[in-house]
């Protein structure tokens, strides 16, 4: 890696996992897309795409052991951080899975519990919107997936139950309704810039949820019984790249 790069995203192994001595290895996606490793008393980092070149990664994380990738088309790709060669191993292929249309798709790697999830987001295409939608329908659309390792592959759920996602480009994380205060659970809290048009009122105003129930993202102002929870906003709440 060069001296000036550009971060995208971060993963940390933990220090208590069989890498031992209280080492660590970190995965960055950075430069666009591309993958590097750097385990705790190396020289350098070790790029990833020396030997994968081509992918464009989108997400990273580190789960049970192991970092995961996945790139722009699906392909995910584990490392164990335990082994001095950083072997690569294909977990899941490149197949288009969300059945989405036409429009911007960005992917998620979000660990909870032992499990690890995959959060697919898209921006539907402005050209494709219906005059009878909902006018506070944003057209952000997200399908979550859980990862099955014995079949490579990752299995789509039908939403998040009693569970609330808080999905960002350096930080995701979920938490249950109930310990959260929150009105309701099945859905994911998240910034994007097509809210900033709508204006200011309330806490966030780049802050926006979709509702797994109705299929639907609008302002985190139109929901005041959360929106409370958010005042004063936090740093994260008010700052979008």
């Amino acid at each position: 890696m060069k001296s000036c790069i550009s971060i995208k995203q971060v993963a940390v192994s933990s220090s208590f996992d069989k890498i031992g001595d209280d080492g660590f290895v970190v995965m960055v996606i950075y430069n666009g897309g591309k993958l590097a490793l750097w385990r705790m008393g190396d020289d350098k980092w070790s790029s990833v795409n020396d030997i994968l070149e081509g992918y464009v990664y989108d997400s990273v994380a580190y789960s049970n052991g192991k970092f995961f990738a996945i790139d722009v088309n699906g392909l995910t790709i584990s490392i164990d951080p335990a082994k001095a060669s950083f072997e690569i191993m294909e977990v899941a292929p490149a197949e288009p899975r969300s059945g989405f249309g036409h429009g911007d798709k960005f992917k998620y790697l979000v660990k909870w519990f032992s499990d690890l999830f995959l959060i697919e987001k898209y921006h539907e295409d402005l050209f494709y919107w219906s005059e009878s939608d909902d006018e506070d329908d944003y057209h952000i659309k997200f399908k979550i997936y859980k990862m099955n390792e014995e079949e490579c592959d990752w299995v789509e759920m039908d939403g998040l139950k009693d569970a609330v996602l808080f999905l960002g480009d350096g930080c995701s994380f979920f938490v249950w309704a109930k310990d959260f205060a929150w009105w309701k659970g099945n859905c994911i809290c998240f910034l994007n810039y097509l809210f900033m048009g709508a204006g200011g009122d309330g806490p966030g105003p780049k802050a926006g949820i979709f509702d797994f129930e109705d299929g639907i993202s609008r302002k985190l102002s139109k929901f005041s019984s959360c929106s409370k929870l958010f005042w004063p906003p936090p740093s994260w709440l008010k700052h979008y790249p």
